[in-house]
């Protein structure tokens, strides 16, 4: 009957050690666990297995890099899947660390993707989205359940190119409006071929440049405008004139003070080298330094340490006084070294500065003045170079420097006629650029140009955007072509679904008897929009969300994923179902079941849970579904599991631990649960309770009465009942403090009891309760397949 033998996983996701789920000869399987143990790693691992990639973690930012478990070595993660089937045999993909998006595959897989197209998992959280998404969302989501998913990624692809084409063509317009404001700025007007040439051919005019009749000889004829422009004999002036400008601003100002400090300098000098002797006792002063030094470690101040000569007096005290006085010297001297670096560092300064100024006004002859102040400098450049070689010695050892033979004059003219020669510049360069046949030929040739440049962009993006208007029809004619055909494919498919989504959906929301045909409709004036209908209380209702409840929509998401796998991949019967009894009403758990018994009970499913109310209740429903249960969950292995066991097996264990309390409470929940599914199934009255809760001694009562009515207090199966004893759980759900209670024995005397009972009530061939109803107006007490009949 199943198509899958063993699904193993191994270091991926929160799944380290490989775990293996054996579905036992093609059995299904329900997986029980708490949030965080695990589970939806699981449906993690077979959507990379079916598809190479986990769509919902890549809506979050973890691409393929994450799928490996934290500890997983290279090649310990991959998903393994055993098939019935021989055509398929055994498929392992395994995670490859160097091309993560490239899995390394063994096995027929191409085979499987024939077999199952169609996805075939569902999650809660998809379910719950669904309830929120938006028009184009809704069409994404629904367009893969029913295994459209690549067409929708074309189709998505398909519209960002559009987009992109839509913005680039707006981004030239933009460019282009702002070429022609300026082209009109300078022409006055719009950007025309032929009135382009003939605003350039009547500035040629001007010049008795030749005619250009086409645009490809105007730019041979600006080159020789440009020729002019160079050969003009007062635009070559005005360009020396400037250049003067330029190099004169770099030479001044000039150091005002250097006659003045440099004269201080010499006068210090000649003072400090005056007394000859005390020069020649500077270089004692490290001498003391270190004698002190020695002194004052020997602790010797009456006799030389050098000589061992005796002192009358202290020696250290002798010794110090004379380095004093030598402090003061060197002072002198240090100071003397700081005013020489000083006005050498100035007279580089000033040798550079002359160097620049004159080597570039040589080819510039343009004034006397400035002939004058250029001859000034290379004196007094000369003169500051043959005293500046004194000033590099010593300060003991400088010869003396006579001052005068700098040439002061020379720097004097030089300061006198910086304002003169700044004035004269400014004035020729006014009077050149203020000549109307210098300036008309300047600005002719700019305005002629700017406007070829203008002009030549313009036409570039005119043409890029002609040819993008062209590329975007056809594109859109394509496209819009592919988005048809898309939604007719999703037409179709809907169309083929449809007779079973409207059964599922009845199936699921049997009690909403004012709801009827839900629908999906394409709406022709969206590229990617779908919209939910439905019938409601005789009137089609559009959007859904207008009259649906969550948990109706949810129902209506089920509906569509089960009806596109039935249909959609008739030959691989298997899906899987996590934790989506979440999305929905506590009280739809029976009628998911019944949906599954009723239209896929030759169906493998594998289901994960972690409602235990839901887990007693598929239990019951399946019994030959195998089942696990995910105790907890440790980063170095990842779910601990272990055989599940119903809520009978349980109370058995708990029996023969000899627990006599966890026992009776266990089975004073089963039996809540048991005694509200027949007391609903055969229409008792339960006593009011304003909260909705009933205790298990009401809701027997409410059984029994109802029996009593219906099949007489003399059947057999009103006597068994009427020998059955609630009383266990009081004992069992509160304390009390008695020296008798409930033994290990009498709870199994009563579960015994109580297995006979409900085994008069319930099916073992369509595994389902019998159930009160009028047929043709008889009154009867039977099972759905009608095998078992109380009345």
């Amino acid at each position: 009957m199943g198509v899958i033998k063993k699904i193993t996983i191994s270091g991926f996701r929160g799944i380290n050690l490989p775990l293996a789920l054996d579905f036992a000869k093609g059995n299904s399987l329900v997986i029980y666990g708490r949030n965080g143990t695990g589970k939806s790693s699981i449906t993690d691992a077979w959507e990379w297995f079916h598809t190479g990639k986990i769509k919902h973690l890549a809506r979050e930012g973890a691409g393929e890099q994450s799928y490996p478990h934290k500890y997983a070595t290279e090649g310990d993660t991959f998903v393994e899947v055993e098939f019935l089937d021989p055509r398929l045999d055994k498929i392992k993909m395994t995670f490859n660390p160097t091309r993560i998006t490239q899995p390394d595959v063994s096995g027929n897989k191409e085979a499987f993707k024939k077999l199952a197209p169609h996805p075939c998992h569902l999650r809660y959280r998809d379910l719950t989205e669904f309830v929120y998404m938006t028009k184009a969302q809704r069409y994404e989501f629904l367009s893969r359940l029913m295994g459209l998913e690549e067409a929708i990624n074309i189709q998505n692809n398909m519209i960002t190119c559009a987009n992109k084409i839509e913005q680039l063509t707006t981004t030239l317009k933009e460019r282009i409006e702002e070429i022609e404001n300026n082209y009109k700025t300078i022409a006055t007007k719009s950007p025309k071929l032929e009135i382009f040439l003939e605003i350039l051919n009547s500035i040629f005019k001007k010049y008795n440049l030749p005619q250009v009749k086409e645009l490809r000889e105007v730019k041979l004829i600006i080159e020789e405008m440009k020729k002019l422009v160079e050969r003009d004999t007062k635009s070559i002036e005005l360009n020396r004139w400037k250049n003067a400008e330029r190099f004169v601003s770099k030479f001044y100002p000039l150091d005002e003070k250097l006659k003045e400090e440099l004269a201080e300098f010499c006068d210090k000098l000649s003072d400090f080298q005056k007394d000859e002797k005390e020069l020649i006792k500077i270089i004692l002063i490290d001498f003391y330094e270190k004698g002190i030094q020695v002194l004052e470690s020997l602790n010797i101040y009456d006799k030389c340490p050098f000589c061992d000569k005796e002192y009358e007096g202290n020696l250290l005290e002798y010794v110090s006084g004379k380095q004093e006085k030598l402090k003061q010297l060197k002072e002198r001297r240090n100071s003397l070294e700081s005013m020489k670096g000083d006005l050498l560092h100035r007279l580089d300064t000033m040798i550079g500065k002359i160097e620049d100024f004159t080597n570039n006004l040589r080819e510039l002859e343009l004034s006397d003045l400035l002939t004058s102040l250029r001859k000034k400098a290379i004196n007094f450049k000369l003169s500051i170079e043959r005293i500046k070689p004194l000033l590099q010695h010593p300060i003991e050892k400088i010869e003396k420097i006579d001052v005068n033979k700098i040439d002061w004059e020379s720097y004097q003219y030089l300061l006198n006629y910086q304002q003169q020669v700044q004035n004269e510049i400014k004035t020729r360069i006014t009077e050149l650029e203020e000549d109307e046949s210098r300036k008309e030929l300047i600005e002719d040739f700019q305005k002629v140009t700017q406007l070829y440049q203008l002009f030549i962009e313009w036409l570039k993006i005119d043409g890029k955007i002609k040819r993008l208007e062209e590329i975007r029809i056809a594109y859109e004619q394509i496209k819009n072509d592919f988005v048809d055909e898309i939604k007719s494919l999703i037409e179709y498919k809907f169309n083929t679904i449809s007779n079973d989504v409207t059964e599922f959906f009845n199936i699921l929301e049997k009690d909403a008897k004012i709801l009827s045909d839900p629908k999906i409709k394409l709406l022709s004036t969206v590229e990617k929009g779908i919209e939910l209908e439905i019938g409601f209380a005789g009137t089609i209702e559009r959007p859904v969300f207008k009259v649906l409840s969550e948990s109706q929509l949810n129902s209506f998401g089920l509906a569509v994923f089960l009806a596109s796998v039935k249909n959609f991949n008739p030959e691989f019967k298997f899906f899987i179902l996590d934790d989506v009894i979440n999305s929905f009403d506590t009280y739809k758990r029976p009628r998911v079941i019944e949906l599954l018994k009723k239209h896929f009970s030759n169906y493998q499913i594998l289901l994960l849970t972690h409602d235990e109310i839901w887990l007693d209740q598929l239990y019951k429903a399946f019994p030959n579904w195998r089942k696990v249960k995910f105790t907890g969950w440790d980063i170095s292995i990842g779910p601990k599991s272990k055989p599940a066991k119903n809520a009978i097996e349980e109370i058995k264990k708990f029996i023969e631990e000899d627990k006599p309390r966890a026992a009776g409470w266990k089975l004073g929940v089963y039996l809540e649960w048991i005694l509200q599914e027949l007391c609903e199934r055969l229409q008792a009255e339960v006593k009011y309770n304003r909260r909705n809760e009933f205790t298990l001694y009401e809701l027997y009562q409410a059984l029994r009465k109802r029996l009593k009515e219906k099949i007489g207090s003399n059947h057999f199966i009103v006597k068994l009942l009427n020998e059955f004893d609630t009383g266990f759980r009081n004992f069992s759900d509160h304390y009390k403090d008695t020296s008798t209670t409930f033994s290990s024995q009498e709870i199994q005397d009563i579960l015994n009891k109580w297995l006979e009972i409900e085994n008069k009530f319930y099916c073992p061939e369509c595994n389902k309760f019998v159930i009160y109803q009028k047929i043709n107006g008889i009154e009867t007490i039977l099972c759905p397949c009608g095998k078992l009949k109380i009345k």
